[in-house]
């Protein structure tokens, strides 16, 4: 049944979210809360804090220009040491503080209509953003794939190594 077979895997936990702002700056924001919840048609659904609960549950500037864009893109993290650190960096670093954080982060990025693509990472998925469900703390977006990326480097020679689980190491307390 090819209706039901996946176009493409997620096969990470953080889905890096971007979108243009009005002026065309690109923003990104890591979403821990990222996930597929249709297989036809291909939905990814980012799940945003609106919330002012406290300093972690804050209303995101990246909602409100994913809603004013009506796109993103969704880019598939995967373990790498420059990865992990400009998650880190763009994950606690807002962009009304820092509107350069991608490029201070070390990700490079495309100009691409929908969205930013993040050419440091295999997969990027451009969305048309759909809908939203409002829940307690977060926004569920919900995007229609539009296009997937796959970065040319990428072969069945040359595949990216996945780690679905982490690399548990016993420690002597």
């Amino acid at each position: 049944n090819e209706k039901a077979r996946w176009p493409c895997f997620f096969p990470s936990p953080t889905g890096l979210i971007t979108a243009w702002t009005k002026d065309k700056k690109a923003n990104l924001m890591p979403c821990g809360s990222t996930t597929i919840t249709s297989r036809h048609p291909l939905i990814i659904a980012p799940c945003i804090s609106y919330s002012s609960i406290n300093e972690r549950y804050a209303p995101r500037a990246s909602l409100e220009i994913i809603k004013t864009a009506g796109y993103f893109g969704c880019g598939v993290a995967y373990i790498n040491d420059e990865i992990t650190e400009a998650i880190r960096y763009c994950g606690t670093t807002s962009f009304v503080k820092d509107p350069d954080k991608i490029i201070n982060s070390g990700l490079h990025i495309s100009n691409r209509p929908l969205a930013p693509r993040l050419d440091d990472l295999p997969i990027h998925f451009e969305c048309k953003l759909t809908g939203e469900i409002r829940m307690g703390t977060h926004i569920m977006l919900l995007g229609e794939v539009k296009s997937i990326l796959v970065r040319n480097d990428l072969t069945i020679q040359n595949p990216i190594n996945w780690c679905p689980w982490p690399d548990l190491k016993k420690r002597v307390l």
